[in-house]
């Protein structure tokens, strides 16, 4: 009976990751008509999983912007960029797209599309990615989330430590494997016009995921391809993260105040 139980609670698991579908290459793009809906919402405190309509397909909204917020009934325009490397053309129809490091309250020595890829592997270490239930200790990620692409100009989100921990063991990983999530993912940004000028800060920047995307789908020339990284077993890395300097509350801009 346990393995039974074992077995249909990882039916349920693998079903819940595909509950919707992949974002299409034919959706990227500028000026996309995004409606949220969240009838799948699964709060991970005023972030997680939220959902609606992205040039008329029904994905998985992920949040990563602490300084918007997204109520259902949403109709907006927003430019949708697959996670790959961006031209300054490129990154500047994203959100923080051409910030520096300089540009973000936490320095942990990462462009914005870096930033980006630590949060989609951060979100992947969810309950609600994996399962889609609700877990309380998802909270410290999405903090972790939240901090990776918290605006220089003020501290939008206090971390505990284990967020803290969370948010340097992704930058951590993505030094280390600088190829995660590259053509599997994509930033919505808005509020923007049809040519990609943005109108506005209004509206949240989410994560979804994207079916595999073809060259002729993608933004401008790209490196050869190299193999995407596996993503590690979460445990390991939430005994990293347990353990990474939780006595240390070492939460401090990079300049000494």
């Amino acid at each position: 009976m346990a393995i039974l139980r074992a077995v249909l609670l990882s039916a349920f698991c693998i079903s819940s990751l595909f509950a919707s579908p992949l974002l299409p290459g034919s959706a990227l793009g500028t000026g996309r008509t995004v409606q949220i809906t969240n009838d799948r919402l699964v709060l991970v405190l005023n972030g997680g999983r939220y959902n609606g309509l992205v040039d008329g397909v029904d994905v998985d909204l992920w949040c990563v912007d602490v300084e918007r917020f997204a109520s259902p009934g949403n109709t907006y325009t927003a430019n949708v960029v697959p996670l790959l490397p961006w031209t300054p053309d490129q990154a500047a129809l994203v959100r923080k797209g051409s910030f520096s490091n300089e540009d973000f309250w936490w320095d942990l020595g990462l462009g914005p599309m870096e930033r980006y890829q630590a949060a989609a592997w951060l979100i992947t270490q969810m309950e609600a990615y994996r399962s889609g239930t609700p877990f309380q200790p998802d909270l410290h990620i999405q903090q972790a989330i939240w901090g990776i692409l918290d605006d220089a100009e003020n501290q939008s989100i206090s971390l505990t430590p284990l967020a803290w921990s969370w948010m340097h063991t992704a930058a951590a990983f993505i030094r280390q494997n600088p190829d995660f999530g590259l053509g599997e993912w994509a930033v919505i940004s808005g509020n923007a016009a049809a040519d990609g000028a943005f109108q506005g800060w209004q509206y949240q920047s989410f994560l979804t995921r994207l079916e595999a995307v073809t060259p002729e789908a993608r933004f401008g020339a790209l490196p050869p391809e190299a193999p995407l990284a596996e993503n590690p077993e979460p445990g390991t890395f939430a005994l990293i993260g347990a353990g990474l300097l939780l006595g240390s509350w070492a939460m401090r801009r990079r300049h000494a105040q």
